[in-house]
């Protein structure tokens, strides 16, 4: 009795289904899309403009806790911007878009969603009092998109005629 040797067992192979393929081409179509769009951003941030983007920015967040934030929280602002004309005409310069604010305010100074009690001029003094601005601000109070109330104040708080209705210099 011969035997003839078995053949060896047939092991099964695993064929990659379908939807795996699909899955794993689509993931890396997907991994292109963002690699694309951050070398994009990346890119533009690299411009003059986006530079300046990312500034106004960063500039933005800091009016939050700009000089004289804190009181104006304490007379209920729920929130604050304290804007430095001269560094937002810094940004606008490097960008090439001329002067954010050709005027005589030194600083722009929001408050945000105050008591309905609270007036721009109660307002902007007891800022004046507590921060001594170097020079006018322009003072609004924001209530959801519009101003309830604007305006110009010099370095005492006293209201002062908007640049529009100022008499012209010498």
């Amino acid at each position: 009795m011969s035997s003839s040797p078995s053949p060896p067992p047939v092991v099964a192979t695993k064929k990659m289904s379908g939807c795996m393929l699909a899955l794993i081409i689509v993931g890396g179509l997907g991994l292109l899309a963002v690699i694309g769009v951050v070398t994009m951003v990346v890119l533009v941030l690299r411009t003059p403009e986006g530079s300046a983007v990312v500034e106004l920015m960063q500039t933005s967040v800091a009016a939050q806790k700009g000089p004289g934030a804190d009181a104006l929280r304490t007379y209920g602002c729920q929130s604050v911007g304290v804007l430095p004309v001269a560094a937002l005409n810094e940004i606008a310069a490097r960008a090439d878009a001329g002067p954010v604010i050709a005027d005589l305010a030194t600083a722009m100074v929001s408050c945000f969603a105050p008591p309905a009690d609270r007036s721009c001029d109660a307002m902007a003094a007891a800022y004046v009092t507590a921060q001594k601005p170097s020079g006018p601000i322009r003072f609004a109070i924001v209530d959801g998109e519009q101003d309830r109330c604007a305006g110009y104040y010099d370095e005492s708080g006293r209201p002062m005629a908007t640049p529009a209705e100022a008499p012209a210099g010498p």
